[in-house]
């Protein structure tokens, strides 16, 4: 057991008593932990002191009131005296306020955002709509407010440098608009009852609202047994209305929304599309490969699957569009594969047979075993999938089945172009 002893000091020298110091580890599957007995605080003179500890590496995070965190990596309990200089971060004051100077229903949220995206600081504001941030560190933010069941108002943006604390931020809530309308399928344009909606406003650069989940609110509704639906408490501008339905593939629909009024909207979704088939081998015959991975890549995402013991694999929610399946097994030394491109239609099943063709025979050996993957990717863009095999004990893989082309092979940062002919 060893020990970790220092001082926490100011830009100017003077100690910081009742810094909070705490020494986190990260898993192998990346979690952070810590223990009590890795915390503690600086005493009146800024010193601090741990003892008992595990001679491991550590994170070292130390925090203290309107300073900004400081953090080290790869720490280690060596006895030396240790030296924490914390800067003093600036402090950002403003009040949240309603258009029309009408008085706000509840204490708003606060967020400081970073022009980059994460959120710096969440405090809550008074019910006069006052607040403060303390300990923030140079960098250009905008501060978002909402209050639970109203849109969110976002500030003008302001460029903090060095610890010069800035005042005055204006977040103005707006009155906010609504959407109204009804939720059909697109073929019979029979009413969706029971369909569920969220919306999302996009942010005033454009970013996708499910990168903003953490940041922004979002309303949420459901249709009545005539698809009606109203969504209430929306930031006027460009709104994404994603609907969901047990019967129906993932819809998502964008709307411009308007400051004080109530917009319009007839939502046609599309019923769901079927993908089914089997994934086997040719070998002496047809023999069908059971508990084996199937992907099915679209547009706009990919779909895990698993096959049965017979081989077969569905999948009942997909939307129409263009799919590649792709069937995997994969072994120590050896992978089995796939793969081939779909159209799916709005209500209609589509049948797919993945057959592991084992003519198609890539196979070598790597020296020395690191136990890193041999990666196998079309040279051209968008012209075959990705594939990777980890070697065996002696360092042989082989991957049968792909299809013909040219590619790159590589592990371990070499690689080489190579081509694999039919059969």
């Amino acid at each position: 057991a060893r020990l970790l002893s220092g001082r926490v000091v100011g830009e100017d020298g003077r100690p910081i008593a009742g810094a909070s110091i705490e020494l986190s580890i990260t898993t192998p599957n990346g979690y952070s932990v810590t223990l009590p007995a890795w915390q503690t605080k600086s005493h009146e003179e800024g010193r601090f002191e741990l003892s008992g500890l595990p001679e491991l590496a550590f994170y070292m995070s130390v925090t203290a009131p309107s300073y900004m965190r400081e953090g080290e990596s790869d720490v280690r309990p060596d006895g030396a005296e240790r030296l924490v200089v914390l800067c003093r971060g600036a402090r950002v004051t403003g009040r949240v306020v309603r258009r029309g100077n009408s008085d706000l229903p509840a204490s708003p949220t606060v967020r400081l955002i970073a022009a980059w995206g994460p959120v710096e600081a969440e405090v809550s504001a008074g019910k006069d709509g006052w607040f403060t941030v303390e300990a923030v560190r140079p960098a250009t933010y905008t501060v978002i407010a909402w209050v639970e069941g109203w849109p969110a108002g976002e500030s003008a943006p302001f460029t903090i440098e060095g610890s010069e604390d800035v005042e005055g931020v204006v977040v103005e809530l707006p009155a906010g608009g609504g959407v109204r309308g009804v939720v059909l399928d697109a073929a019979t344009r029979r009413p969706v009852a029971q369909a569920t909606l969220a919306a999302s406003g996009l942010h005033r650069d454009g970013r996708d609202p499910r990168q903003l989940e953490w940041i922004l609110p979002s309303v949420s509704g459901q249709t009545d047994a005539q698809g009606r639906f109203q969504l209430d408490g929306l930031s006027p501008g460009t709104v994404v209305i994603e609907v969901s339905h047990g019967d129906y593939p993932g819809f998502r629909q964008s709307v411009e929304v308007q400051d004080g009024r109530v917009t319009d909207a007839t939502i046609l979704i599309e019923s769901s599309g079927v993908i089914e088939g089997t994934f086997s081998i040719e070998d002496a015959g047809s023999r069908p490969l059971g508990e084996a991975q199937i992907f099915l890549t679209g547009e706009t995402a990919t779909v895990g699957l698993r096959t049965g013991k017979d081989g077969g694999f569905r999948y009942d929610a997909a939307a129409s569009g263009s799919y590649v399946a792709q069937g995997l097994v994969e072994s120590p030394g050896r992978l089995l594969c796939a793969s081939q491109a779909i159209e799916v239609k709005a209500g209609e099943s589509v049948r797919v047979d993945l057959v592991v063709r084992p003519d198609r025979r890539l196979h070598g050996r790597v020296h020395p075993v690191t136990g890193e993957e041999v990666s196998l990717w079309p040279t051209r863009t968008g012209a075959g999938t990705y594939l990777s095999v980890k070697p065996d004990a002696n360092g042989e893989y082989e991957i049968l089945g792909a299809p013909p082309g040219e590619y790159t092979i590589g592990m371990g940062g070499v690689s080489e172009v190579l081509s694999l002919p039919e059969g």
